[in-house]
């Protein structure tokens, strides 16, 4: 027998592991049932990581600070619309998602236009409509209802601003209905997306979210103070398939580019690189 073989092969193994365990200790690794790859936790620079099966894969990761919200971030948000309405509120130019929903709503031939902001957050895509739209808007948002608080207390004293429920639009008629990078924050996407379909629209305007040629998947958004958030990575032809299905047909697509530099999966394996954010028009009854 020999024991010198046996014995480097013994230190070997041992090396072996103590890298592997150092490795481990620096960088947490995701186990799904359809991937597995490293996540880097000393990148401070990267907005997501991980893919999973669902959202509760991530509350299991991450176990503190999974959601959407927390007491700091609606402080900080109350504090920034405070400020705003102080300082420029006939001024205010909104973001670009918020540029994009101008322009498409300002080419509706029509006098008054009925739009559903789902994932309106803290009422400032209604206050840059409000200001700088030509036409008179009927305004309903939906959000998370620690958000839709807050928002009523600035807005609610308009008589154009109302503020529901996703299960309470059934019986309403909508123009328009307009999703600011909000989809993908639904963890049933596919029900709350059928269920504003239900009231009608004209034009559905995905804006700002992350789809690719791959099929549908969750991962962890992490650049916000505090908070890690699951969210979807969206199969473009899934979501097709979803509008064709209610007789909806795409009728523009463009490229998000403004955030492009952080808002990307450069840090994912090669196959998720061609992943980007992407805005979404969709039409009843109207091809491309």
């Amino acid at each position: 027998m020999n024991t010198g073989v046996d014995q480097m092969k013994s230190n070997t193994a041992r090396h072996l592991f103590h890298l592997t365990t150092k490795f481990l200790w620096k960088s947490r690794v995701v186990r799904t049932a359809r991937r597995v790859f490293a996540i880097d936790g000393n990148n401070k620079n990267i907005t997501y990581e991980g893919t999973f099966e669902n959202f509760s894969e991530v509350l299991s990761l991450y176990k503190e600070n999974v959601g959407y919200v927390s007491e700091e971030y609606l402080i900080s948000e109350r504090n920034k619309v405070s400020e705003i309405l102080a300082n420029s509120a006939d001024t205010y130019t909104g973001n670009n998602r918020d540029n994009y929903l101008l322009l498409l709503l300002s080419s509706i031939p029509k006098d008054k236009i009925r739009i559903l902001d789902v994932g309106s957050g803290f009422g400032l895509t209604f206050l840059f409509l409000n200001n700088n739209l030509e036409k008179e808007i009927e305004y309903t948002g939906i959000d998370l209802k620690a958000i839709s608080d807050i928002a009523l207390q600035y807005f609610g004293h308009h008589r154009n601003f109302h503020l529901l429920n996703l299960s309470d639009i059934r019986n309403e008629n909508f123009d328009v209905v307009y999703f600011g990078s909000s989809l993908q924050y639904f963890e049933n996407y596919k029900k709350a997306l059928l269920q504003t379909l239900e009231s009608s629209p004209q034009i559905v305007f995905i804006a700002d979210t992350p789809v690719g040629d791959l099929a549908t998947f969750v991962t962890c958004q992490v650049n916000m103070k505090n908070r890690k958030i699951p969210r979807w990575v969206f199969s473009f032809s899934e979501i097709i398939e979803i509008f064709k299905g209610e007789e909806y047909e795409l009728i523009a697509i463009d490229s998000v580019d403004w955030h492009s530099n952080i808002h990307n999966f450069s840090n994912f394996p090669e196959a998720y690189h061609h992943i980007s954010h992407k805005n979404l028009v969709f039409s009843r009854n109207k091809k491309l």
